[in-house]
């Protein structure tokens, strides 16, 4: 790399500080959740208490994975009640245990782990607490997980100089990016031929989930890993087959019949669809054809 491009990416973070630009990140994940799914059913409010609930679980599990990971690290300065340690005129804030799990800026997170994390909580809470189906919610889980890992992947990766970090969080974000195109397209041009759009859409989504769990193993476990990055890499396939399993074993269903609007998730429409122009247009194409 560059390393001007290095030093431009140094002072960004450096500017910033690393917990910052974290939280940046997780904005940007919020916001095109929220994107994705403001046209469901469900009330907005509890599409995004799922979200809010899984991301504050994600950041907790990773920065405890990452302590624990790197335990020696958090010994160094020892134990204290005070989250302070004052040297003459100079304060310390957050070194000590338990306040260093809290210095969010040092950049302690197990990112394998809160991906993770964030997947396994996403389609838990919304199949069993929000009783929503796998079909109609997994592609905005993996866009907005693959995204997020995808760009804090690659901004590591520049700040390392590690180019295989920095195409491997572009490949997660082009996975996602090409698959939802493709949906989309899907959903636009063949929205006279339900039955067949479904079974494409089915198999994008399907590949959007082998697609991620493929660049995880690739671009993690090509490299030198700790012994805890590469446990939660085996989790999250573990997470990413039965996803797929429960989506297969959800098709026979629904598979014998064409696609209901019901069924669509907000995710797949075209760019500024709603449920309700999808419900119009299938009911004109209805009339025409009796």
């Amino acid at each position: 790399m560059d390393i001007n491009v290095q030093g431009k990416i140094n002072d960004l973070i450096g500017f910033l500080g690393a917990g910052w630009l974290l939280l940046i990140i997780f904005l940007i994940g919020t916001y095109l959740f929220w994107f994705w799914n403001r046209n469901r059913e469900e009330e907005v409010n509890s599409i995004l208490d799922l979200w809010f609930g899984s991301s504050i679980l994600m950041v907790l599990y990773g920065r405890l994975m990452y302590v624990l990971a790197n335990l020696d690290l958090y010994n160094l300065y020892g134990f204290s009640l005070a989250p302070y340690e004052k040297y003459g005129s100079e304060y310390y804030f957050f070194r000590l245990l338990p306040w260093s799990f809290l210095n969010f800026n040092d950049l302690g997170f197990l990112f394998t782990g809160m991906y993770f994390m964030l997947i396994l909580c996403l389609v838990v809470w919304a199949m069993v607490i929000k009783k929503i189906r796998i079909r109609k919610i997994i592609s905005s889980i993996m866009y907005c997980s693959n995204l997020m890992l995808g760009i804090t992947l690659a901004i590591f990766g520049a700040q390392s100089s590690d180019s295989s970090l920095i195409v491997g969080g572009g490949m997660f974000i082009f996975l996602s990016a090409v698959i939802a195109f493709m949906i989309r397209a899907v959903r636009t041009l063949m929205y006279d031929s339900p039955k067949t759009a479904k079974r494409v859409v089915n198999y994008l989504r399907v590949t959007v989930v082998v697609g991620s769990g493929y660049l995880l193993w690739f671009v993690i476990l090509s490299k030198d890993v700790v012994s805890y990055d590469r446990a939660h890499v085996y989790m999250t396939l573990g997470v990413l087959a039965l996803i797929v399993f429960s989506y297969i074993f959800d098709l026979p269903r629904n598979s014998s019949g064409p696609a209901t609007v019901e069924e669509v998730d907000p995710s797949d429409l075209p760019p500024g669809a709603t449920k309700m122009n999808l419900m119009n247009k299938v009911s004109r194409i209805g009339s025409l054809r009796g």
